[in-house]
This record gives structure tokens, sequence and C-alpha cells, in this order.
């Protein structure tokens, strides 16, 4: 079986160059319901996988997009479709200007797709999903559409900050199986039998999973390098409010503090200051002038119950009289 392998997590090859992604769920699928043992041949683009098969190197194709006339062309008999693909479009944060220069990649199908939906549009061919989000990140174009999945899971992860994907679909594709021309009519009619069997649920349910997977797996700096502009102004917004908190607690600390001094320093009857005042600021005095603390004298009324003499001649009466 030979297998178009170049988007993650769609297919792609992993750190031991085995397949992996959702076309390893349904090569998966595929042995275990028709009970036979398949040998991957992957290939990173669909035309050298198109020549593959007319060279005869692999039985049947796995993946590709549904259009008979181009299988036809290419020697190849398409299977119904098994899955859709959605589009999405991925720009800089900024938007796209009205007429727009389009990233794609470097096969005929892509560019015939992205022609005939946006014939008006200048079209530039790239060799790989990296390369045209790198493309617009640059600005040496201003979108490009890649699989729905493959948008999302690029732009989660962190790498590509100033970027982000549209959130609905902006084009859709059958994905297909395809064999040869000359090979066995037999096989054919087996494919589509496991097509209708199989149904999509398995490759929902891997994305699902995936799209759980990078969540858990997302970096704290990944939302920083995402959101940047949300992020410093939390840091801001977080920096101010503790600021704020640390002045009102020092304010408050202060006034309470001043509050219980004023209490601990006046009379409670009179409001006139006491011999805790006397003492402390008295000591002060004489450690400032200690030469001429010698020529004076301090005179002390101690008055047992100041309370009384308010009550019987009045506070103004005493505070004067003192």
């Amino acid at each position: 079986m030979l297998v178009v392998a170049n988007e993650r997590p769609y297919a792609y090859l992993d750190e031991n160059g085995e397949l992996a992604g959702a076309m390893k769920v349904v090569t998966d699928r595929l042995a275990s319901d028709l009970g036979i043992e398949i040998e991957p041949l992957t290939y990173t683009d669909y035309e050298s996988a198109y020549q593959a098969m007319q060279d005869g190197k692999a039985d049947f194709l796995l993946n590709m997009f549904v259009d008979p006339e181009w299988g036809e062309e290419r020697g190849l008999v398409q299977t119904a479709p098994f899955m859709v693909s959605g589009f999405a479009a991925v720009t800089r944060r900024n938007g796209m200007p009205r007429d727009p220069v389009i990233a794609t990649l470097d096969n005929r199908l892509a560019k015939e797709i992205l022609r005939h939906h946006f014939p008006e549009r200048e079209i530039q061919a790239y060799p790989s999903i990296e390369a045209c989000l790198e493309a617009v990140r640059q600005k040496k174009a201003d979108v490009t559409y890649i699989r729905a999945s493959s948008a999302q899971y690029q732009t989660m992860r962190g790498g590509y900050p100033d970027l982000v994907a549209s959130g609905h679909l902006s084009l859709q594709k059958g994905i297909a199986m395809a064999v040869p021309k000359t090979g066995d009519p037999v096989l054919l009619r087996i494919l589509d039998k496991e097509i209708r069997h199989m149904g999509d649920g398995g490759i929902e349910a891997f994305y699902a999973e995936e799209n759980a997977r990078s969540l858990r797996e997302r970096s704290a700096f990944s939302y920083f390098y995402s959101y940047p502009q949300y992020v410093v102004l939390a840091i801001f917004a977080i920096a101010f409010v503790s600021i704020f908190a640390f002045w009102r607690y020092r304010a408050m600390r202060h006034e309470n503090e001043a509050h219980m001094q004023s209490l601990i320093d006046h009379d409670h009857a009179t409001g006139l200051h006491n011999a805790e005042w006397l003492e402390r600021e008295g000591t002060a005095l004489i450690a400032r002038d200690r030469v001429g603390a010698s020529e004076r004298a301090v005179v002390v009324l101690r008055i047992v119950r100041p309370d009384v003499l308010v009550g019987t001649y009045g506070r103004e009466a005493v505070i004067s009289f003192f």
C-alpha cells in the first residue's frame, strides 16, 4: 500500500520513520478487517506517489483527493471517498488584503483546486505545509489553505505566533483510495465494501484524541507565543492591581498605626497628651539638646480621675485650666 505522508496529524512519519496519524488508523483498520498484513510505502509528495503507482510499486494508493478524471489521467481508478477533509485559511493576525497571494503545496491538484475556487488570485507553490506557513508569516504570501486539523495543530503549538486559523472551513474535498487500472478489479470492490463497513468514526475519534493531547502537551510559553498582546496586557493588569493593593495595604497600615499611637499618647477624657507621650518626646528632646536639658524642668500634674473633673466643670474648662 502506498501512502502520501506529509501533514501532521493527517499523515506523517514519526521519529522512527514509521507511518503515523489518521492514515495509520485507517491502515490498521484495513489490516484488521481484511485479515491481511499491509506494508505501507510512504511518499512525501503526490506526484512521486502517482509515478510509483504507475511503476507498479504498490497494489493500491491509500489517500488521494476525489477526482476521477485526475485519477484516470494517471492510470488510477478511485474508490468511494472514505473521509472528507475540510480546509481552513491560515493568515496573519491582522487579516489579509482584498486580493491576497495564496500559498499552497507544490502539487498540481492543489493548484487546480485553488485556481477553481479563486481564479483571479496569485498562487505560489511550496514544498511543505511548514513552508506555506512560513511564507505567510514572512509576508511572501497572505493566506494558505491547509487541512483544518493541520491548521489547528500548527497554530496551537506556538511555532507561528503571528498566524491564526479561521474558525470555518473554506472548502472541502473527499479522500479516496485508488488502484491501478491494470490491477485486479476485485481489489477495488473489496476496498469499496470495506469503506462502507468501517465508516469515519475511527478517524473522528483519532482527531478528537489528537486535539485533546495537543492541549495537554501545550506549554505555557505557547500561550504567550499565540496571544502575546493579551498576555502582556494581563501582566500589566496584574502588576497594576498588585501595586495598587500593596499601596492600599501600606496606607491602611500607616493609618491604623497612627490611630493606635494617638490612643496611646492621649488621655481619653481630656484628649490631652499623657505621660506616655511625655516620656517619649521628653527623652527625645533631652537627647537632642543635652546642654540645655539642665535648664529645663518637668512639672507633672497627676490627676487620678480626670473624668470626674470633666464631668464636674466641663471638658473645655479643664483643658483651659491645664
